[in-house]
């Protein structure tokens, strides 16, 4: 009897992990950030000659192993809630008070980069003459100049995260060069940083929260506010400002952008949540939409603000170049694919008229110089169009 118990026992532990890879698996315990899904493969003789279904079979049982995300999850909770650390695996930080960083910014913040002035100065010159040409086409460029969380909130920081280098990083030697000189070039600018600290300084709220690396919602108002200020000459309407009020804390907002940190830690979910975020006070969208026609480009940032832009009804539509790779209309159509001078990016780029480029402070001193390279080709090549 014990034998056959047993038995049956060592059974249902082999059985039960790989009978689970076919139940689908609920949202709440889908991993974040581990890893690229693997669909099951089908089988196919070619396939098995070319050894590529085993080697899409041995992926997709690796990553949809029964019980995985259980057992990552309840390691980390350990870890988490044992002491206070994350997964070796993961790509978030803990920092002091509990405050969560990406590595990405960490590695940027210390990096030392000798070629970095030369860089910028060739990308300052590139982006100049786009901005020129920009303006010859009747648009208008707008640089959306974005800071990492870091930079704007070392203190949480511990010291054996952060290289000596004061001045020298590139945060501060770069950031502000950069914004300086297009400034000088006449290139309309966006700051986000001085908007973080002047809107800190005034309230006290932080301009990430402690669990997101995406803006708090009263600091995208603020840089919306901005926008609104620098493009004002240029269509934007006075009254797409917004009043920046909160209204209360909460563990959950709209879009949970604020706790997308946190929810990389990938714990066990439970109703509790030990962050919070500021949602602001509801305002009415505005009555009348600027004849502007905007293209953003940019990360997941811009993404962010341009949701602040559809709240307050401030363009009549919207086109988002994520990462100037794939094409989001809003709201809700479709993405695609970009294929630059293409029919359609072509029609797209010479509707728009005002352009609005994410400069992210972690991909100084060149971020995005491809797109500017196909401004100034589109043109200056009409063979192009």
């Amino acid at each position: 009897m014990k034998a056959s118990l047993s038995i049956a026992t060592y059974l249902v532990i082999a059985v039960a992990p790989i009978a689970a890879m076919f139940v689908p698996e609920s949202d709440a315990m889908r991993l974040y950030g581990v890893a690229e899904p693997a669909p099951r493969p089908t089988f196919t003789w070619a396939g098995a000659r070319a050894e590529t279904f085993q080697r899409d079979a041995n992926r997709w049982f690796e990553r949809d192993y029964g019980f995985r995300s259980f057992f990552v999850r309840a390691d980390n909770s350990i870890s988490y809630w044992g002491f206070g650390e994350a997964s070796s695996e993961s790509p978030v930080r803990i920092g002091r008070g509990g405050v969560l960083y990406i590595d990405q910014e960490v590695e940027y913040y210390n990096r030392a980069e000798p070629d970095d002035a030369k860089l910028l100065a060739e990308h300052i010159v590139r982006v100049t003459k786009a901005a020129e040409q920009v303006k010859a086409a009747g648009k208008h460029l707008v640089l959306l100049f974005m800071p990492g969380k870091l930079t704007v909130r070392p203190d949480s920081a511990p010291a054996e995260w952060l290289k000596a280098g004061g001045d020298l990083r590139p945060s501060h030697a770069l950031y502000g060069r950069y914004a300086d000189a297009m400034r000088a070039a006449g290139v309309s600018v966006v700051e986000a940083r001085a908007l973080m600290t002047r809107h800190h300084e005034q309230t006290g709220l932080p301009a990430f929260t402690d669990s997101g690396r995406h803006l708090a919602k009263p600091t995208g108002c603020e840089i919306i506010n901005g926008l609104v200020d620098t493009c004002e000459p240029f269509g934007c309407l006075p009254e797409h400002r917004r009043s920046c009020k909160v209204a209360r804390w909460g563990s959950e907002t709209d879009d949970n952008e604020e706790f997308d940190l946190w929810r990389l830690l990938n714990e066990l979910p439970t109703s509790y949540r030990p962050y919070s975020a500021p949602i602001l006070e509801p305002a009415p969208p505005s009555p009348h939409a600027s004849a502007r026609r905007p293209l953003f480009v940019g990360t997941s940032m811009s993404k962010q603000l341009i949701k602040h832009c559809v709240a307050r009804n401030m363009f009549p539509s919207y086109d988002f170049f994520y990462y100037n790779e794939t094409h989001e209309p809003f709201p809700g159509a479709p993405t695609t694919p970009i294929v630059p001078f293409s029919p359609e990016w072509n029609a797209l780029v010479d509707s728009r008229d005002l352009i609005v480029v994410e400069q992210p402070e972690w991909g100084m001193p060149t971020g995005f110089f491809v797109f500017f390279e196909q401004l100034i080709t589109h043109w200056r090549d009409p063979e192009k169009k």
